[in-house]
């Protein structure tokens, strides 16, 4: 690996463990050299080789890297259409043969026709349930493998365009991340993300959900401009 190489790789590494800092790349409003002289130092430890020109040029590369960077995911955005939602709570289950079949039963009772919320998101050894607050009672019977309740929150969901040609959401990199670039550089935490085929939806908490739907909203008009 060249000098070049070396700095870029550093740089990456950087950026990644920065998520704040790398939205802030891709919206390009970053100073490349000032970023540069500021990192130079810690990157210098492990390549004493590495120079301000060389790291402030990864750095652009790196912007272009950080930014949607085709057609189809400037176009999956901006066709994106957002709504709202409080009164929104987040419960986690161990999972079990017995949790899955309480969970089942009390779906059907969920009234979709009022467009109650239902998410339900399973991994390995546990189970997310997001619905209204005001059915949490609801869950009672599986109390016994109740991991955690929580209440407060908020459910932001965007939707891409279901009539638009091209590729989807799922097929494309970069959508999901420049929504969560944008509510990292506010400093707003994302309880829950369940995604389906043509939209996602983030759990915030409610005292955060107006400057979320705000970042959320900014990042799809920049690409409506």
């Amino acid at each position: 690996m060249n000098k070049m190489e070396k700095t870029a790789a550093l740089a990456k590494r950087e950026i990644g463990d920065n998520p704040v800092l790398a939205g802030y790349l891709a919206d390009g409003v970053i100073n490349y050299s000032a970023l540069a002289r500021r990192m130079l130092p810690k990157l210098r430890l492990e390549n004493p080789k590495a120079s301000e020109e060389s790291l402030a040029i990864a750095l652009k590369r790196l912007k272009l890297e950080n930014a949607p960077a085709d057609d189809d995911a400037k176009r999956i955005i901006a066709g994106s259409q957002i709504s709202a939602r409080n009164g929104i709570a987040h419960m986690t289950f161990h999972k079990s043969r017995r949790v899955l079949e309480e969970l089942l039963e009390i779906s059907k009772r969920i009234d979709s026709e009022k467009e109650d919320v239902l998410l339900l998101n399973q991994g390995a050894g546990e189970v997310t349930v997001i619905v209204d607050e005001k059915n949490v009672k609801m869950f009672s019977r599986c109390k016994g493998g109740l991991v955690e309740s929580t209440g407060g929150l908020a459910l932001i969901t965007i939707r891409e365009d279901g009539k638009a040609k091209g590729k989807k959401s799922i097929e494309v990199p970069g959508i999901y991340a420049h929504f969560l670039n944008r509510l990292a550089q506010g400093g707003i935490n994302v309880v829950e993300v369940v995604s389906t085929y043509s939209q996602v939806s983030l759990v915030v908490s409610e005292r955060d959900l107006a400057r979320a739907y705000g970042a959320v909203s900014e990042g799809i008009d920049s690409f409506r401009k």
